[in-house]
């Protein structure tokens, strides 16, 4: 390992072994050297950490666990760093030239979490900047893009909000950014954003899935109602996201449940009842909420 590291980077993998060698080198190639790596191989079955194992570079480790869902990878790679602070790239992205020399001034200026802006791209050659913004009252104003690697924070404060809860498997850095936000209301820290794209992130068009997006909606309605209940915007979009995949579920009556419940958040929305109505005339059939 490189002596005297100051960041420590986490890559969470699963079955990327076709994309990972990017990713990977993307972080060994840093002009900013003072880091370390750890990639976590969540169960992978592709010959992941066979690949990973002929890196000879002393500032990567790997850890191989039985597969636990991202969120308990990306916990695993937190508890291990030795760093102070820690950022996060997934195993399909590609840091860019200045990426952790960004995260390397914020941490010399006193920042306790840093955030840049990311370059989407896909399908194709498309390409979509996303810059960091103000989310809100629900997120504590952060002006923040939370995506794995634009944004890094103080190893201590990550621990204290409780890290990524496991088993949430879709809107995870959503939850996250909640509980930040809680606490920047509760106890400020120092946060800092810049609009310039220190990373690339690829990315297919995938088909959504209700039962992902049931699931983890349900989960933050449940987990971080009390930020949610700060904006009434924030709570009636993730009353709607769980009311819509219901309703594709055919679980109509959480599905009604659910979307009054938007009306209620936001009663001058003519989107609530919008699909409201959707969700009450969706056609006959059986009700899988029972």
């Amino acid at each position: 390992m490189t002596s005297d590291p100051i960041i420590t980077v986490v890559i969470p993998t699963f079955n990327r072994r076709h994309v990972i060698e990017r990713a990977v080198n993307s972080v060994l190639g840093q002009s900013m050297t003072r880091f370390e790596l750890i990639v976590v191989d969540d169960g992978s079955t592709d010959g992941t950490a066979a690949y990973l194992g002929t890196i000879d570079d002393p500032r990567l480790s790997v850890i191989v666990q039985p597969n636990g869902g991202v969120c308990v990878a990306r916990n695993t790679g937190i508890t291990t760093a030795t760093c102070g602070f820690i950022t996060f790239l997934d195993s399909d992205d590609e840091a860019g030239d200045g990426w952790l020399q960004f995260y390397a001034d914020a941490i010399d200026a006193g920042y306790d979490l840093a955030s840049c802006a990311v370059h989407f791209v896909g399908p194709g050659t498309q390409y979509q900047l996303v810059v960091p913004e103000d989310a809100g009252p629900a997120f504590g104003h952060l002006r923040a893009q939370y995506l794995s690697g634009a944004f890094g924070l103080a190893r201590g404060l990550l621990i204290e909000v409780g890290m990524f809860r496991p088993g949430l498997r879709f809107s995870e850095h959503t939850d996250l950014a909640l509980r930040l936000g809680g606490r920047m209301i509760e106890r400020p820290f120092r946060a800092h954003a810049v609009s310039e794209p220190f990373l690339t992130m690829h990315r297919d068009e995938r088909p959504h899935d209700p039962a992902l997006q049931y699931e983890s909606a349900s989960m933050i309605l449940r987990n971080d109602l009390v930020h949610l209940r700060r904006d009434r915007a924030a709570l009636a979009r993730y009353l709607a996201i769980a009311g819509v995949a219901a309703s594709k579920l055919g679980r109509r009556r959480e599905a009604r449940r659910l979307l009054a419940r938007t009306i209620l958040a936001r009663p001058l929305d003519p989107k609530g009842y919008l699909r409201l109505g959707r969700a009450v005339i969706r056609r006959r059939g059986p009700d899988a909420s029972g």
